[in-house]
């Protein structure tokens, strides 16, 4: 569909129905479809930028041509048939309309970029076409032929005065529009009379366009035409773009600009996959005559004869080996490596079922997507294809790759390098077009491109072209046999294992030489053999090498045939199974295992005997055995697919034994689900992909790509389920992955996955010269830098940095990069600084001059000496400042800051020296000046001490404050400043103590503020006290010390309760700095201080509160043998029924911390094991923002509840429970409707059970008279009530709702007390008219006139959460004219109705719902007749989640109506719609999958028996549960629980009772 359908006088004209998307995405969609026509040059796009900062009204997408003109693009998206009409662009009071706000954006933009700002409005809203003149008012005129007549006068004047002199009075009107004329020009208010009309000009107005959907399809439009492809393969590419959107429009973005670049770097994301594994590992040892060849190989492969050198040499000889060293070493000449099969990794835990890659296509694409990651910063510059799907053939393909390799060899210097390895598994694939058919011959390589193929001797291959069979034309290099030399070195690096004597020894490497005739793998078998035997007597005599000579596999199967002979009848069994264990899980296998795995017909011994024999092939320790090289898995695998009839079989042997054992959980979900589609057992997928799989998952760090692919397949799986019951477990799962990633956005954290840590990454095989160096490089190569850091391999990270910056300087850096976004230039500085200071890769001690030079150096230092304050120790500080060149002042403040903190004496004496003494700002001399008076230094700073005596608490000034610090921090830090000053006048100051309290406090401004002025007065005396204590003891007066002042000074630190409500001080800081400087007093001080600081702490410790608190006086108490306490605290807290875990989430963060830091330096170690697994498997929890989980098992409870109304007394209890739990750690938007329920289950049962449960909640935190009548306006409905009983509750309502008739509007108390009564008067009046009490009403009067009076309001007229009451309509008030209209229908006329009103659009699902409930009011299986015409609308429903449009509501009373056929065709849409999305690139499509999964389910199980609707819930509570404990069990630690309690035998009585168990509360 074309973009621009129609242009008049400024409008933009397509004729299309308003949209349905989401407005976020539609403004982003906007914005992606001009980064899209940027890649069209013809557009003269130079750069978009979405959610721009540069304005505040005109900030949707910014555009900006190459001529300089700016286009903002104000974008408004409706999701409903909206008209835009005049009125919306004047509505609004005169400064927030939109005209308004658009002009005087315009206005501020002409101030930066005069003459070249245009403003777009844009809109999926059809432009009003109607005029409307409201009663009294002026005429507004149909907004399309009022802007089409005024920009049609515009843009004739500019054309016809090019003079810049005309304005807007030149624009006349028809008088019928004059006013609305001058409210128009008055609504540009801020500009003047040229401004108005030069804005006009520059105005647009583009409308009636397309909705999301539509808007999609446009920009595949576009990328079709820009890039020549398909429509399904540019939808593809938008899907990539969609992706990029969370960079492009958010703060985490580095730059706000989008370029050319950067739209294909977008495009390249992913999609395309490289085919198999092509950074292999190298070998070690890696032998020195290897060394010397590779030197050999590298002058031939660059100064050959020929352009294709072939790398041969027999099986096992090292070709894959070389390769490797040669790639992998620094500086190699390797471009690009590509291995023709996919080899077994070391730490892979399954086999591939592939052959190798042999296609065409995969080859020449995977070396195309490896150069496209080459070009990165060069996209578009070089033409790169986005995308291998573009290219429609394998030779353009081919052509792509020698073009971009020649460019690459022009851009580095050097010639282009591609190793193809493993070219004889493409020969033996039995494919009959391979790539070795399309390789390029040596004359036809491009002069700067080179290729090494590496394979086994070309006799062996047909298949080979023919070039490699002339040694003319190629340059041969024969892989040379391993030298004595080098078999020496392996047999020395298996010394340990080694037990010959030095003849022996020579003997040993002499044979070896002559049996693997120069092959590697043959020799290191035989080596390992050897390691069995001490002499070599012995070992030539027993051993199996010589088979060696014919060959490594001829050596396998003698091995591998000798222990099935040794086994006798059993070995044709065990054939199999042992070939398929051992090539498929790579860990040790014990015998009892295999018997576990394959039944006790084959009893451990005779494993045990077999795996033996096995030797050396399967090596053997104490934890079992395993192979002793990854190719004799590949030997194994491919014996084992020998036998394809038995591999479903044995698959599922393994898939149980791993389901059902607990043997290696990693295992399990690496291998579970393949093994299952192996064992064609694709519909288990539902029982093992469950909430506690889930969880488990993520405990075990599986990666996110793991999960999701396991998910899909088992979705892809419940449509042939069987028992359909499963896929409620199936939701469960779903729902648990996405509270996992709620929980992760809750906390702000990323999902910390275990990760492989590449043999080599991009970084360390290559260094880029500066002149072809992009800042994108130096960002990869510190990302690998910190990614290698963070996983422990820091010696390879300091010599990446050492290669990539040790002779650079941050003005090297500005130099080349002085161009780039300056926040991301900072950021890569900082970073540079960060790790260079960590590493000591320091760089030259420089001048800098200008202003941006010195910003860009002080960038760089600022992340040295942020990192240098984790350096500690004179020689890491004088390394810190010999190296420091030009810095901002508050980074050197901030590390002296810190070095002043450790309270290390010889590192502040150290910074007290020479200039850097002169560099402390006042902030710093006074953190030196406490130091110095508690350890009686006071001669290292006399001049700052008597500045601060002479200052007082004006020492630091009010200005410094403003400039550190924000306006939240400033009062927190103004305190501290002033207790530090507090601390140091205490021992120096002639003033009195209270004076200076005082002074401290006027300072402090707290004294206004009676709790803040309460704690702070408490800690300043405090401060004092501690003075006063040190002075003493200094003194060795301690005995004049009072025992009473240290009582109640310790009492001040440790009671909790004297700080609550205290924001203003951090008061955990100062406690813990007053109470650890008691306690390094401790010994100083006289016997009767020292006990009674033990007896108190130990009487803190018991409390188990304030964690923060125990990180002061933990050690003290261990000191004090008292080590019980601290570990009963460590059990009370981290333990499995831990008050950790009723801790909100981001609370245990902190207090985990700190409590394993305590239990490491004990060495607790099994308990911090268990306290770690513990935390990985509650890592998903309650949110703290709008939670909203608990409905789901609410709406199952309530359905069950209508049967078994017992039932609350077990599963709602439990509810009631998880509800409690999530709302204390979260924000539970069920809370209250949790608690109405159960108390109408209840209520319903009858008094006596309503008496339970009130009993139950009484003294909870829940309202227990609003829960009360809850439950009694529930008995209300249907329970039968006397008169007198009736009153009783009218009395008793209105005595505990008393109403003051005096409160104010926002008493929300009092409007709860107001709703209760009207809703109590409600269910009575109801219930007395039932039971037809007919002066029920005028007696409720006068009991309570007030309350009685009260009339119930609208739940829009009020912000109270109330439960749903009975009497209330469950419809919203949309349906209120179709229930009216359709009151008379028969149900034939109410089905027409609603099809006319369906083909019209004017219609909602719950006009069938509501149909149906009336068929069932009748007759239920009329519904029935009505079904297929039902289902004939919903199969025109477009596709859309469920809740989307309330098509879930109509399924939860549609579906036991529905036969199978046609609930699996629902199951089909829920999966149609999330995979649609999917491909779409719309976001949160797993939350809508999740709520479509439960929104089926409950629709599903209304078709089953109370009791699988029970299984059901049981199935969503376990979830919760699990994730609340970690367990399935259905209980959690219970806040409320169930008590007898004595019988009443009616209401009046339940009264009395009630009043009884209150007064004991």
């Amino acid at each position: 569909m074309k973009w621009e359908k129609c242009i008049q006088g400024g409008i933009y004209m397509c004729n299309l129905t308003a949209g349905t998307g989401n407005p976020y995405w539609y403004e982003w969609s906007v914005g992606l479809l001009y980064a899209v026509k940027m890649l069209n040059p013809d557009n003269q796009i130079k750069n978009v930028i979405l959610q721009s900062d540069e304005s505040q009204s005109l900030d949707d997408v910014v555009v900006t041509y190459e001529n300089g003109t700016k286009e903002y693009i104000q974008v408004k998206h409706t999701r409903i048939n909206d008209k835009l009409s005049f009125s919306n662009m004047i509505e609004g009071e005169p400064k927030k309309s939109y005209l308004y706000k658009y002009s005087s954006e315009w206005k501020e933009m002409e101030k930066k970029n005069s003459g070249n700002n245009r403003v777009i409005f844009f809109t999926n809203r059809e432009i009003g076409e109607r005029k409307y003149t409201p009663n009294g008012g002026w005429q507004r005129p149909p907004l399309f032929s009022f802007w089409k007549y005024i920009k049609n006068q515009v843009n004739e004047l500019s054309d016809a005065d090019s003079s810049e002199d005309v304005d807007i009075n030149r624009i006349i009107v028809n008088a019928e529009w004059d006013e609305a004329w001058k409210i128009w020009k008055e609504c540009m208010g801020n500009l003047n009379d040229k401004e108005k009309f030069y804005f006009l000009k520059n105005f647009s107005l583009i409308t009636d366009q397309e909705d999301l959907d539509g808007m999609i399809d446009i920009i595949a439009d576009e990328l079709q035409k820009v890039f020549g492809t398909t429509h399904e393969i540019a939808v593809r590419l938008h899907q990539k773009l969609c992706y990029q959107l969370m960079w492009w429009s958010t703060s985490i973005r580095d730059k706000k600009e989008i370029d050319k670049e950067d739209v294909m770097q977008a495009l390249s994301l992913s999609g395309d996959e490289i085919k198999g594994e092509h950074i292999l590992p190298l070998c070690e040892p890696f032998f020195q005559s290897r060394i010397e060849f590779v030197k050999c190989l590298e002058q031939k492969i660059i100064n050959g004869k020929s352009r294709v050198t072939f790398l041969t040499g027999n099986p096992g000889c090292g070709k894959t080996n070389i390769i490797s060293y040669l790639a992998c070493k620094p500086d190699s000449i390797i471009t690009l490596r590509f291995h023709a099969f996919k080899p077994i990794i070391p730490g892979e835990l399954y086999i591939s079922a592939d052959s190798g890659i042999s296609d065409q296509k995969e080859f020449w694409g995977s070396l195309l997507i490896m150069l496209r990651k080459l070009f990165k910063g060069k996209l578009y510059e070089y033409h790169v294809p986005v995308s291998i799907e573009l290219i429609d053939s394998v030779d353009k393909l081919r052509e792509e790759v020698m073009r971009l390799s020649t460019a690459w060899a022009d851009i580095t210097g050097k010639p282009t390098v591609i190793a193809i390895d493993g070219i004889d598994h493409a020969a033996r694939s039995g494919e009959k077009h391979t790539f070795l058919q399309t390789l390029l011959s040596p004359e036809t390589v491009p002069a700067n491109v080179r290729f090494i193929l590496a394979g086994q001797p070309v006799y062996q291959f047909p298949e080979y072209p023919d070039f490699l069979s002339d040694p003319e034309r190629i340059e041969m290099m024969e892989v040379p046999d391993i030298q004595k030399e080098d078999l020496e070195l392996l047999y020395d690096s298996n010394y340990q294992v080694m037990g010959y004597d030095t003849t022996g020894r020579s003997l040993l490497i002499n044979y070896i030489a002559d049996i693997a005739k120069g092959n590697t793998l043959s020799a290191v078998f035989a080596m390992q053999e050897a390691s069995k035997y001490s002499t070599f007597d012995d070992y030539e005599k027993n051993s199996n090498v010589r088979v060696l000579s014919s060959g490594i596999e001829s050596y396998y199967e003698y091995i591998w045939k000798g222990a099935l002979e040794q086994a006798g009848d059993i070995g044709h069994i065990i054939d199999m199974y042992l070939a398929a264990v051992f090539s498929i899980i790579n860990r040790k296998i014990s015998a009892d295992v295999m018997s576990k795995i394959f039944g006790s017909d084959i009893s451990v011994l005779q494993w045990k005997n077999t795996m033996e024999h096995l030797f050396p092939i399967i090596k053997h320790d104490k934890f079992g055995y395993s192979v002793f090289h990854n190719d004799v898995r590949i030997y194994l695998a491919s014996h084992y697919k020998k036998a394809k009839q038995l591999i479903p079989e044995i698959s599922g042997k393994i898939a149980d034994f791993l389901m059902e054992n607990q043997f290696d959980a990693k295992i399990k979900h690496e291998l579970v689900f393949k093994l299952l589609k192996d064992a064609e057992r694709t519909q288990e997928y539902v029982d093992v992909f469950t909430s506690g799989y889930v969880i488990e998952a993520y405990a075990l760090k599986r990666s996110p790509a793991e999960i999701e692919q396991q998910m899909l397949s088992t979705l892809d799986s419940l449509v042939s389920l069987e028992d359909k019951r499963k896929i409620v477990k199936f939701s469960c799962a779903v729902t648990t992955m996405h509270q996992h990633e709620e929980s992760l956005n809750w906390l702000d954290m990323k999902y910390q996955y275990e990760i492989e840590i590449p043999f080599a990454l991009e970084s360390e095989k290559r260094t880029i010269p500066d002149e072809l160096l992009t800042i994108d490089d130096v960002a990869d190569m510190l990302a690998a830098v910190e990614f290698l850091t963070e996983h422990g391999e820091e010696d390879r990270a300091k010599s990446i940095l050492e290669r990539w910056m040790g002779m650079k300087t941050p003005k090297t850096i500005f130099s080349l990069f002085a161009k780039e976004e300056k926040s991301r230039l900072d950021d890569i500085l900082k970073t540079w600084g960060k790790y260079a200071r960590m590493y000591q890769v320091a760089p030259e001690n420089i001048d800098y001059v200008g202003e941006e030079e010195k910003r860009s150096a002080a960038e760089f230092y600022g992340g040295w000496l942020g990192q240098a304050e984790q350096c500690y120790g004179i020689n890491e500080i004088e390394y810190t400042l010999e190296n420091l060149s030009c810095y901002y002042v508050t980074d050197l403040e901030d590390y002296l800051q810190c070095v002043i903190k450790s309270g290390r004496s010889e590192n502040i004496e150290y910074i007290l020296q020479g200039k850097t003494k002169e560099k402390f700002s006042e902030y710093n001399q006074l953190g030196v000046c406490v130091w110095a008076v508690k350890n009686d230094r006071l001669d290292l700073c006399k001049d700052w001490i008597q500045d601060i005596v002479n200052k007082e608490f004006t020492f630091i000034s009010d200005e410094w404050l403003k400039t550190k610090f924000n306006e939240l921090d400033r009062e927190k830090e103004r305190f501290k400043i002033i207790a530090s000053i507090m601390y140091v006048l205490s021992y120096v100051s002639t003033n009195k103590f209270v004076k200076l309290r005082k002074n401290a406090l006027e300072k402090s401004g707290f004294e206004k503020d009676n709790q803040d002025k309460i704690v702070a007065e408490n800690l300043l005396t405090a401060i004092g006290y501690i003075a006063y204590i040190e002075q003493r003891v200094l003194m060795n007066c301690s005995n004049q010390l009072d025992l009473e002042d240290f009582k109640v000074t310790l009492d001040i630190i440790l009671e909790e309760k004297y700080y609550k409500g205290c924001f203003k001080i951090e008061t955990i800081l100062f406690r813990k700095g007053i109470l650890e400087s008691i306690i390094q007093l401790n010994d100083m001080l006289p016997q009767s201080f020292t006990e009674i600081l033990e007896d108190k702490l130990c009487e803190k410790a018991k409390t188990y509160s304030e964690v923060m608190l125990l990180e002061s006086y933990w050690s003290y108490l261990c000191a004090c043998n008292k080590t019980d306490l601290v570990e009963k605290y460590f059990d009370k807290w981290m333990g499995f029924d831990g008050i950790i875990w009723s801790e909100e989430l981001s609370e245990r963060g902190y207090i985990s911390e700190i409590l394993l830091k305590i239990a490491e330096k004990m060495g607790w170690q099994e308990k911090v094991n268990n306290a770690l697994k513990l935390l990985n498997t509650r890592s998903i929890s309650y949110v703290g923002r709008r939670e909203y989980s608990l409905f789901s098992p609410l709406n199952w409870f309530e359905r069950i509840a209508n049967d078994v109304g017992g039932i609350w007394k077990s599963d709602g209890c439990l509810l009631l429970n998880l509800s409690e739990y999530a709302s204390k750690i979260g924000d539970n938007r069920a809370f209250v409707e949790i608690g109405g329920s159960v108390a109408s289950v209840a209520g319903k049962m009858g008094v006596n059970s309503l008496l339970q449960f009130v009993n139950m909640v009484k003294d909870s935190e829940i309202e227990w008279k609003e829960l009360t009548f809850d439950g009694i306006i529930s008995a209300l409905e249907t329970n039968y009530f006397t008169e007198e009983e009736l009153l009783e509750i009218w009395k008793k309502a209105t005595s505990y709702f008393r109403l003051d008739e005096h409160a104010g509007q926002y008493d929300n108390q009092n409007t709860r007390r107001k709703i209760y009564c009207a809703d109590i008067h409600k269910a009575i009046s109801l219930c007395a008219k039932r039971l037809k009490y007919e002066d029920c009403e005028s007696k409720m009067s006068i009991v309570a006139p007030l309350e009685y009076a009260q009339e119930r309001l609208e739940r829009s007229e009020h912000s109270c959460i109330i439960p749903s009451r009975w009497y209330e309509s469950e419809y919203n008030a949309y349906m209120d004219e179709f229930i009216s209209k359709t009151k008379k229908m028969t149900l034939d006329e109410m089905v027409d109705y609603i099809e006319v009103q369906f083909d019209k659009g004017d219609f909602y699902w719950d006009y069938i719902k509501y149909f149906i409930q009336r068929v069932q009011s009748k007759n239920s299986q009329c519904i029935t007749e009505y079904r297929l015409r039902i289902m004939k609308m919903l199969e025109k429903r477009e596709i859309n989640n469920l809740e989307y449009d309330g098509c879930n509501r109509l399924y939860a009373v549609l579906f036991p109506y529905l036969n199978d056929g046609e609930v699996i065709n629902v199951l089909k849409q829920v999966i149609d719609t999330y995979y649609h999305q999917k491909s779409k690139g719309w976001a949160s499509t797993e939350y809508g999958l999740m709520n479509d999964l439960d929104n089926f389910t409950f629709a599903l199980f209304s078709r089953f028996s109370v009791e699988d609707n029970i299984w059901g819930l049981h199935e969503i509570l376990k979830m919760h549960c699990l994730w609340l404990s970690g367990t399935e069990n259905l209980e959690v630690k219970e806040i409320y629980h169930l008590e007898e309690v004595c019988k009443v035998d009616n209401w009046c009585e339940f009264f009395n009772q009630l009043e009884k168990m209150v007064c004991e509360i």
